[in-house]
């Protein structure tokens, strides 16, 4: 990187990665509200032959890490994440009563402004419920050379005491102390990787649609987890996941949603 191009990158005392603007002003923009406000972290982005984007982001969700990692393994997800479809195959390669190797044929999907598209996807998804980390890779590449990522589930690192109705990160102080309401802390670190170099100002638009594709994601297992709250959730959850959850919220004296997002 050249001096003068070095300059246009240098901001409040640091070199600034190509795109990293993009991507956290359109994480901001698609995923922030009143109840739900993830952190965003750009580890590196890419240009040259290819365009590349690596990205973390972490939000506190309203469930229990156990009913969130079921919601991510699930094979009905697709009726949680609006960029995902139904899959057209889906084989388990290896499986133990903690982990699980899953091939997935399907279609990712993807809209920003008045542009949207869909494309194929063919993954490996690796299950570890003792970690609670959920892997993915890109097996077949295609206008993308990858495609990768890990989402990792853990509890929240302060017990939460008293919630807003719409979310499990705001906090009331109390005069006695109450039951915590059961939450976790979801991570989300993908890999975004082009097999060719767009045009400009395409190339930018690329950096745009990984934000808002990223931040869609979270925002879809928040707005499940309000669903799970109400006792709707879009999926079948087993009894002994569900019964506990909702016992522990009412017991923390968590309000009951009646009207959940669809």
């Amino acid at each position: 990187m050249g001096f003068a191009h070095a300059l246009m990158f240098w901001r409040r005392g640091r070199i600034e990665q190509p795109g990293a603007t993009e991507v956290e002003n359109e994480v901001g923009r698609s995923a922030r509200s009143k109840r739900f406000a993830p952190e965003v972290k750009i580890i590196r982005t890419g240009r040259g032959k290819a365009m590349s984007c690596t990205v973390r982001v972490r939000a506190d969700i309203g469930m229990s890490p156990e009913l969130t990692y079921f919601v991510l393994t699930s094979p009905e997800n697709f009726k949680v994440f609006s960029n995902q479809h139904k899959p057209e195959t889906r084989i388990v390669r290896k499986e133990s009563a903690t982990a699980q190797e899953v091939e997935i044929h399907s279609r990712g999907s993807w809209k920003f402004l008045r542009f949207q598209g869909s494309f194929p996807v063919h993954l490996l998804v690796k299950q570890d419920l003792a970690q609670r980390r959920v892997t993915f890779e890109l097996l077949s590449k295609g206008f993308m050379n990858r495609f990768n990522g890990v989402w990792r589930v853990d509890t929240c690192s302060a017990p939460l005491r008293k919630a807003s109705p719409w979310s499990a990160q705001s906090t009331v102080a109390t005069a006695e102390p109450v039951a915590a309401i059961p939450a976790c802390s979801v991570t989300l670190e993908q890999t975004v990787k082009l097999a060719v170099m767009p045009p400009p100002p395409l190339d930018r638009l690329f950096y745009r649609i990984v934000g808002r594709v990223v931040a869609r994601v979270l925002r879809d297992l928040e707005n499940e987890a309000v669903r799970v709250q109400s006792g709707q959730p879009s999926i079948s959850i087993p009894a002994h996941l569900l019964n506990p959850f909702l016992a522990a919220r009412r017991a923390a004296g968590a309000p009951v949603l009646s009207k959940p997002p669809r």
